[in-house]
C-alpha cells in the first residue's frame, strides 16, 4: 500500500545559485526527507563519515543544520535522515569515475565498517539539540554504483548499519530507519538477503534515455522515465521500463512495501527533432536547452514558467509518458508531468509498492511562480496523492482519566484537558513542543461526569464541559499568565457561565466566523442540539434541536467557511457528516436553520467521532464499532465523501479527539483497558 513518500534535499540547493528556503519545505505531505550528501575523511587508515557539503554543522544562525532543526520542529512526524555517497562522493579519488575506491574501503573489513558506521552514529544519530532532541532519525546508503565484488561487503555494510541503529534506536526509545539509493539493476544489492535490514530501496528510476548521440540506446529522442514499452520504440533504443524493473527486484523476493519508486523533478531535452510523430523516436542533433548551464537537463521550476507556455503539450499512453515539443525551436522535451505522476502514484498502488521518491527538492516548481493553489506545496510534491500514513511522536502522559480529553491548538501551544479518574476534577495541560511533552498542569475546582471541549476562539481558550453529579452544561474562558521571567502557565477559569440546557455526554465547542458554537446530545433523550454565542461566550442562544439523534456525544470544527457536524446514528453504529445551514433575516437576525448535505458514511463507530480541519481537508476519527481501534480518515470535497482511512495499531475503549492549526495535526485518546492519556502527530504525505 502508498505510504511512503520521500524527497531529497542537497546541502548545494540552499546556494546562491539554486535559493531555495528549508523554511518552505511542506512537512507534512512527506514521511522522510533525505538531506545529502555525506561524504568521508580519512583517519590514518580509517574512513570516517563527514558532514554535508556545505560543511554548516553549527546548529545556530542561518546554517542548513539550523534551518532542519526548524523544519523539525515545525513538523515533528517528518523522518529526517541524511543520505551518504552520491554520484561525487562515489567515485571520490577515480577521475575516470569507473571505481569506488572509498566506499570499497569502508566496506571491505569488519574494523572498518564498524568505525565507518560507528562514526555516523556519532555525528548523525546521537547529537541533541535544546526542546528537539535528536534531528536524523535515519541514514540512507547511495553507492553509485557497487562493483559485482563489492556486493556482499555492501550487505555487511548494511548489516552493521542496523546493528548499530537498533542499538542506539533502544537506547533512545525510537526507531531509526536504513534506506539504500540504488540504480534500475536489480543485481547492484543483494535485495534478497535485504529485506529484513533495510526499511526501502529508492529505486533511482528516472533517466532511461538521455541526450547523448555517442550511445546506440539513445540514438532516438526516448522517455525518460517510461511506465511500460511501446511496440513504436526502435528497438536499438530499448533499455529499461519501471515495469520491467519492479518485476525484476520483487523476483528477488525483495518486498514490494519496501519499494519507493524514484521520479525527478528534472527534464530531459533534446535539440534538432524534426516534427515528424511530434517528435517522438526521432532522431536529434545533440541536447536541448538547460538550466543553469547545463545543455540537456532543465529544472521543472524552469520548464514550467519558461518552457509549458509555449511548447505543445502531449500524452504517451503506451509508455503513460508526458513530453512536450515546439516545432518552431525543433526542441522535444521528456518529463515528469503532474498526469505522469498520478500515473505513476497508480502504478505503486496497483503493485502495492511502498511509494514514491522525489529528486529534488530545490527542482520542484515554487508557489512563488504563481503556478499552484493548494497551500505552497511545490507542484510534483502536491501531484502525489495525499494520505494518512501512521500515528507519530507517540507521547503518554502523566494524567489519567477514564474519558475522552479535549484537545486545541492556541498560537504555539497544544492544550489538552481532562476529567481525571480521581474526583472527576477537570485538569488542563499544554505542550510547546508539538505534543513532545505536556507540563504547566492547573486542576480546577471544577469537576465534570464527562469529558470536556476545547476550543480557540477569538484568541482565547475555551473549555466546556457537563457537571459532576448533574447534566448542567458550563463554559469558561482559560485563564493565563505570565511572570516577569517570561514563564507562562495556565492560571484558572474564568467567566464561567452555566447554560440552562443539560447533556447526557461530552459537549463538542468550535469557532467558526466570529461566533463560538456549542453541541451536544440532549440529556434523557438523543436529540442533537447546536446554539452559539456572539458575545465570546458570555451569552448562548439560537438552540437548534435536530430531528436527528444520536446515542453519543456529536463533534464540531469550521472547515472552508462552513461549520461541519459529526455524530454516530441513534440505535446503530453509522457515522453521519452534514453542513450546519444558517439563516440571516432582513433585520440582520443570525440563526440555525438546519443540517444539510448529510452524508452517511460505510463507516461505523463505537461512540463519538471527532472532526478537525486542516491543510484544507476535512478529518474524522473514531473508535471502532466492536473493536477498540482508532481510526481516521479525511474529505478532499468539504465532507461530500471521505477516503484514505487509516486504522492505526493504538486502541481506545472512548471516544479520540482531534485537534488541527493548519499545518500539523494531533490525535489525543485514552488507552484502551487502561486509564493513560495520550497524544500522538497524525503523520501525513
Amino acid at each position: 500500500m502508498f505510504s511512503r513518500v520521500v524527497a531529497f534535499l542537497p546541502g548545494y540547493a540552499t546556494s546562491k545559485t539554486h535559493q531555495f528556503d528549508i523554511d518552505t519545505i511542506p512537512g507534512a505531505r512527506m514521511t522522510d526527507l533525505i538531506y545529502c550528501f555525506a561524504g568521508f575523511t580519512q583517519q590514518g587508515n580509517a574512513w570516517v563519515v563527514g558532514y554535508p557539503e556545505p560543511d554548516d554543522s553549527s546548529p545556530h544562525g542561518k546554517s542548513n543544520l539550523a534551518k532542519l532543526i526548524a523544519l523539525k520542529k515545525k513538523w515533528p512526524a517528518l523522518n529526517v535522515c541524511v543520505s551518504i555517497g552520491g554520484w561525487n562522493h562515489s567515485h571520490q579519488g577515480d577521475p575516470n569515475f569507473k571505481t569506488t575506491p572509498v566506499f570499497s574501503a569502508i566496506a571491505a573489513t569488519p574494523q572498518a565498517r564498524q568505525t565507518f558506521v560507528s562514526s555516523c552514529i556519532d555525528l548523525f544519530i546521537k547529537p541533541a539539540y535544546p526542546r528537539l532532541g535528536p534531528l536524523f532519525g535515519g541514514i540512507d546508503i547511495d553507492w553509485e554504483f557497487p562493483a559485482p565484488a563489492d556486493r556482499h561487503n555492501l550487505t555487511l555494510l548494511f548489516q552493521e548499519f542496523r546493528k548499530q541503529l537498533d542499538a542506539e534506536g533502544r537506547a533512545g526509545g525510537r526507531q531509526l530507519t536504513l534506506s539504500a539509493s540504488t540504480g534500475v539493476d536489480s543485481q547492484e544489492l543483494e535485495l534478497g538477503l535485504l529485506g529484513s535490514t533495510l526499511d526501502w530501496v529508492n529505486v533511482m528510476a528516472y533517466i532511461a534515455h538521455e541526450p547523448n548521440t555517442s550511445s546506440q540506446q539513445n540514438q532516438f529522442t526516448d522517455f525518460n522515465s517510461p511506465i511500460y514499452g511501446s511496440p513504436a520504440e526502435p528497438a536499438s533504443n530499448v533499455t529499461w521500463n519501471i515495469d520491467t524493473v519492479a518485476n525484476a527486484f520483487l523476483a528477488t523476493g525483495f518486498p514490494a512495501a519496501k519499494l519507493v519508486l524514484g521520479v525527478s523533478a528534472y527534464a530531459r531535452t533534446y535539440g534538432g527533432v524534426s516534427n515528424a510523430n511530434h517528435g517522438v523516436y526521432q532522431p536529434y542533433a545533440g541536447p536541448g536547452p538547460g538550466s543553469l548551464g547545463k545543455q540537456g537537463v532543465l529544472e521543472y521550476k524552469d520548464l514550467m514558467v519558461n518552457y509549458l507556455p509555449g511548447y505543445e503539450s502531449h500524452w504517451d499512453d503506451a509508455t503513460r509518458s508526458a513530453y512536450l515539443y515546439n516545432p518552431a525551436d525543433q526542441a522535444w522535451i521528456s518529463y515528469d508531468s503532474v498526469e505522469s505522476l498520478a500515473a505513476k502514484a497508480a502504478y505503486v498502488n496497483q503493485r502495492q509498492l511502498g511509494g514514491l521518491m522525489l529528486w529534488e527538492l530545490s527542482a520542484d516548481a515554487p508557489s512563488s511562480d504563481g503556478l499552484l493553489v493548494p497551500q505552497n506545496v511545490p507542484a510534483l510534491i502536491d501531484a502525489i496523492p495525499f494520505g494518512i500514513r501512521s500515528l507519530a511522536n507517540k507521547s503518554v502522559l502523566k494524567a489519567t482519566s477514564p474519558s475522552s480529553p479535549g484537545l486545541s491548538f492556541l498560537e504555539d501551544k497544544i492544550f489538552l484537558a481532562c476529567r481525571r479518574s480521581e474526583a472527576d476534577a477537570l485538569e488542563i495541560m499544554f505542550s510547546t513542543d508539538n505534543g513532545g511533552k505536556f507540563g504547566g498542569t492547573y486542576r480546577s475546582a471544577e469537576s465534570s461526569a464527562a469529558g470536556p471541549a476545547l476550543a480557540a476562539h477569538n484568541d482565547r481558550l475555551m473549555i466546556a464541559w457537563k457537571g459532576s453529579g448533574n447534566d448542567n452544561l458550563n463554559v469558561a474562558e482559560v485563564g493565563f499568565f505570565a511572570d516577569s521571567q517570561g514563564k507562562f502557565g495556565i492560571e484558572g477559569l474564568a467567566n464561567k457561565i452555566v447554560l440552562g440546557d443539560t447533556a447526557d455526554g461530552s459537549p463538542a465547542l468550535a469557532s467558526h466566523d466570529g461566533r463560538l458554537f456549542l453541541a451536544w446530545k440532549g440529556s434523557g433523550n438523543d436529540n442533537l442540539n447546536v446554539m452559539f454565542s456572539s458575545d465570546g461566550g458570555a451569552t448562548f442562544s439560537g438552540k437548534y434541536v435536530s430531528p436527528e439523534t444520536s446515542d453519543a456525544a456529536p463533534a464540531l470544527a469550521s472547515h472552508n467557511g462552513r461549520l461541519m457536524i459529526a455524530w454516530k446514528g441513534s440505535g446503530n453504529d453509522n457515522l453521519n457528516v452534514a453542513e450546519v445551514g444558517f439563516f440571516a433575516d432582513s433585520q440582520g437576525g443570525f440563526g440555525i436553520e438546519g443540517f444539510t448535505s448529510k452524508v452517511v458514511l460505510g463507516d461505523t463507530a463505537d461512540g463519538s467521532p471527532a472532526l478537525a480541519s486542516n491543510d484544507g481537508r476535512l478529518f474524522l476519527a473514531w473508535k471502532g464499532s466492536g473493536n477498540d481501534n482508532l481510526n481516521v480518515m479525511f474529505s478532499p470535497d468539504g465532507g461530500a465523501t471521505f477516503s484514505g482511512k487509516y486504522v492505526s495499531p493504538e486502541t481506545s475503549d472512548v471516544a479520540p479527539a482531534l485537534a488541527a492549526n493548519g499545518t500539523q495535526m494531533v490525535l489525543g485518546w485514552k488507552g484502551s483497558g487502561n486509564d493513560n492519556l495520550n497524544v500522538a502527530q497524525v503523520a501525513l504525505f
